[in-house]
């Protein structure tokens, strides 16, 4: 009888021991991403082609906190969802300010950096304990990846509140693409005066013109229309759709 409480005893220990390894390492690798995070890693497009890899833009920023006693954070967690594209190469891996290949856990002491991070926008995002991370690619070709990549750009607009937007999909699961979702928006900060809709005098002015160019074929929208209830809702309504 004794025996058998003794190996009870050590089973349970042994039991309480697997609970509590198991229990530090989910919470290990756990980071909490918000707009107020006091850790910011950096990630930057590759130096050597500089182009803008993060959906138009050339940059992005990524603010955290971590639990209390948190030594280091995954890269592969703070990344989700975050897809850099250069239009030749697979995205291979990033790369340290130093030039060596970055792993996926990252000191949380390394994160030392301060600075001022831009948008494409102009927006202004101050940052400390930062760490910065550059995109490298050095996969293979896009045309051996078996994908399909099509890239919406705003052209200095915004498209569902990104610059360009990527879209990806394998080439034996590729049908069509539904642009009906993507409405452009542009906002001009440098010039002001064009943020608004033309008057009734520039709007005459330009039929004017088009009546002195013999335009006989044109079509004219009238000034009510500008505004947004005249964007369609893009639900189908009174469109037959064409069904393969």
């Amino acid at each position: 009888m004794n025996k058998l409480k003794k190996t009870l005893r050590i089973a349970s220990m042994i039991l309480i021991a697997i609970m509590i390894g198991i229990s530090g390492m989910i919470s290990a690798s756990a980071a909490t991403i918000t707009n107020n995070g006091q850790y910011s890693l950096i990630l930057y497009s590759d130096p050597d082609d500089w182009n803008p890899n993060f959906e138009g833009e050339y940059g992005k920023i990524v603010k955290f906190n971590v639990a209390e006693g948190e030594t280091t954070v995954k890269v592969s967690e703070l990344t989700k969802g975050i897809t850099p594209f250069n239009g030749e190469n697979e995205f291979s891996h990033w790369e340290t300010t130093k030039g060596e290949k970055a792993g996926d856990e990252l000191n949380i002491s390394d994160f030392t950096q301060e600075g001022n991070f831009y948008t494409s926008s102009g927006e202004e995002i101050s940052y400390s304990k930062g760490l910065t991370l550059h995109a490298k690619f050095k996969g293979k070709s896009l045309n051996e990846s078996g994908n399909y990549y099509v890239t919406l750009d705003a052209f200095g607009g915004t498209l569902n509140g990104k610059a360009e937007v990527l879209l990806q999909s394998k080439k034996e699961e590729f049908k069509t693409i539904d642009l009906t979702q993507y409405t452009p928006v542009r906002k001009f900060e440098k010039f002001k005066e064009l943020n608004r809709k033309v008057t009734k005098r520039e709007y005459e002015k330009v039929l004017d013109a088009a009546v002195d160019m013999g335009i006989q074929n044109g079509f004219i929208q009238e000034g009510e229309t500008a505004s947004e209830s005249f964007i369609p809702e893009f639900d189908y309504e009174g469109v037959k759709k064409n069904t393969p």
